[in-house]
């Protein structure tokens, strides 16, 4: 499958992300894949680096991932210095410290292929200015711990994931906090609450 099949340009970015440190991504087959984004005659580099990190983007839409490969990962985060923020960095010359909104989570959509997945934190570039809908997260068969941030929307899917164990919500909110209650009734650990 080409990564574009997972639509959002954020949750792509995460799974590439994990597909690095498990061996199933080349880290050098990427960086060659971006090397000639960046113009060495610009002195300026800050000045072109959206559309640098955009062009980037649309490059790593077609890495080839092989599906069996979404199995391994048990772990996705969005941290700010994640491996691939940096690859992208360091291959174009710029230096957003990997903050740029280019990394945000728009959506979750996809995130069933990640059959194995126990952990989603969604601290980092998972905060969006737009609420996030959980959708996606119903009947995911393995999912344990979940971190969210920012507003988030159809909490209603928790409740119907069986492996769900811990939710954080210190850094985000929900639509309705009654799931919350219905979590935490069923010996769900729900953290954060205001």
């Amino acid at each position: 499958m080409r990564a574009r099949e997972i639509p959002d340009s954020g949750l792509r970015l995460a799974i590439l992300n994990a597909l690095i440190p498990l061996g199933h991504l080349d880290e050098e087959g990427l960086r060659e894949r971006l090397a000639d984004i960046r113009d060495p005659e610009v002195e300026s580099p800050w000045e072109h680096q959206d559309e640098w990190i955009s062009k980037a983007l649309e490059r790593l839409a077609e890495v080839e991932i092989d599906p069996t490969h979404l199995a391994a990962i048990d772990h996705l985060d969005f941290d700010g210095g994640n491996d691939i923020y940096m690859l992208i960095e360091e291959t174009l010359d710029v230096d957003t410290g990997g903050e740029t909104d280019h990394y945000q989570l728009g959506s979750l959509a996809g995130i069933e292929r990640l059959g194995r997945l126990q952990t989603l934190n969604l601290d980092g570039h998972g905060y969006r200015r737009e609420p996030l809908d959980l959708g996606p997260l119903r009947g995911h068969p393995t999912l344990r711990k979940l971190v969210l941030s920012g507003t988030c929307i159809a909490v209603e899917a928790l409740e119907h994931m069986p492996a769900l164990a811990e939710v954080d919500i210190a850094l985000g909110s929900v639509d309705d906090g009654a799931v919350l209650d219905r979590l935490a009734a069923r010996g769900i650990a729900v953290h954060g609450r205001r």
